[in-house]
């Protein structure tokens, strides 16, 4: 997570748009960013917390809303996952609290995460897109309890490779394609296409796969 950090800062803010992050660490617990420029500036430092719970990840979207309104908004989930598999051994996790160990339950992220995208005169206004920077998310089940949560969703049926999602790249292919001209579509078509080059097309594949579906 950190390296993915530093690649969003090396990238720069791509104009018009604020790119807000929420990240848990092992010391210093939670803090809340905002890039500025190509710098990270900590806007709250908000202690130990469960990462893996609905509630704190629906607080940091609320939350991102009235700080910093706007037309359109995306949600990036990046930890461990498993989703659903295996019949008979049932197993279902988002979000790896690496402090407590606690995993947390999809449907209970995908309620609160519903719950935070009701804007505040009480009319649902979804995210304009999810990704899941997780692995095995992309089986319908997931797709089935978070339909709710956005236009479009990014999710992939395979592991995702350790690296996670190529941020830096993705900020970049935002800078040069004007971002504020994109379609919601489209902004999900850019990551799938820099998540395949990064990890499918490359010389040494990876057993990677990625997919973005309208709710």
């Amino acid at each position: 997570i950190a390296d993915n950090i530093e690649d969003i800062a090396a990238a720069g803010l791509p104009s018009g748009t604020q790119i807000l992050i929420q990240a848990d660490f092992p010391i210093d617990g939670a803090k809340r960013m905002m890039l500025s420029g190509k710098k990270l500036v900590e806007l709250a430092a908000v202690g130990h917390l469960d990462a893996s719970s609905g509630a704190v990840l629906a607080d940091f979207v609320a939350w991102s809303r009235r700080a910093f309104p706007a037309r359109r908004y995306a949600l990036f989930i990046s930890s461990h996952a498993d989703a659903w598999k295996n019949s008979s051994q049932l197993r279902h996790s988002l979000i790896v609290d690496n402090s407590s160990g606690n995993t947390g339950n999809p449907i209970e992220i995908a309620t609160w995460l519903e719950v935070a995208c009701t804007s505040f005169d009480g009319f649902a206004r979804p995210l304009d897109l999810l990704a899941f920077d997780a692995c095995s998310m992309g089986c319908i089940e997931i797709a089935w309890q978070f339909r709710r949560c956005a236009e479009f969703t990014v999710l992939s049926q395979a592991f995702v490779p350790a690296q996670g999602f190529p941020y830096g790249k993705i900020i970049k292919s935002l800078n040069s394609a004007q971002i504020t001209g994109l379609t919601n579509q489209q902004l999900g078509d850019l990551i799938c296409t820099e998540y395949r080059t990064r990890y499918i097309d490359a010389a040494v594949k990876t057993a990677a796969t990625v997919s973005l579906i309208k709710n």
